[in-house]
């Protein structure tokens, strides 16, 4: 949202960047970083955020110039030729099952990158970029589901946090009009 409005000049009013800072306060509270001067990990996922932030700012820009398919293919196409570079001597090449799961998480990531490519076409991207928050209460989530990780007081007031901000952004986005493309397609 913040790179919006600097790059893309988008006007964001007061109540949905306050509740983008509380999606940001929510997501601390569950992934609750550390001070450490050194903290690698935190480090990467500061920079994860920023390039992300930037490849979203792309896409609402691109969309003046290009089809959302062909964004998506461009980023299939790059993403798959750079995965290749990071196959080493023991790969293994996968087999019955295992296709199977390839191939769905293949079709289910396409579908996501499409959705989330056509939402950067029809809203700001300070009302869309802000959900992405949300990817850190799936983790979550599927933390709970597959490895029974109960959350604790902090992740769980988090997710909370994390929930209502994205309904008051939606709201507002409605309000404001900003979303009105998303609901006459919705119809």
């Amino acid at each position: 949202a913040l790179l919006s409005m600097i790059f893309l000049r988008e006007k964001v009013s007061l109540p949905v960047a306050f509740c983008t800072l509380s999606a940001l306060v929510g997501a601390a509270f569950i992934i609750k970083p550390g001070f450490d001067v050194m903290n690698v990990p935190g480090l990467l996922g500061l920079a994860s955020g920023f390039f992300a932030g930037v490849a979203y700012l792309s896409i609402s820009n691109l969309h003046k110039t290009d089809s959302f398919y062909t964004m998506v293919f461009w980023f299939s196409l790059v993403s798959s030729v750079g995965s290749f570079a990071l196959f080493r001597n023991d790969f293994v090449v996968p087999h019955g099952a295992q296709w199977a799961a390839l191939i769905g998480l293949g079709v289910a990531g396409t579908i996501a990158q499409l959705l989330m490519t056509s939402a950067y076409k029809h809203s700001p991207a300070s009302v869309v970029s802000p959900f992405s928050f949300a990817s850190v209460l799936f983790s979550v989530l599927w933390g709970l589901l597959f490895w029974s990780e109960i959350p604790d007081f902090w992740s769980f007031l988090g997710g909370m946090i994390l929930i209502v901000s994205g309904i008051g952004i939606i709201r507002l986005g409605k309000n404001r009009g900003e979303l009105s493309d998303v609901t006459k397609m919705e119809a």
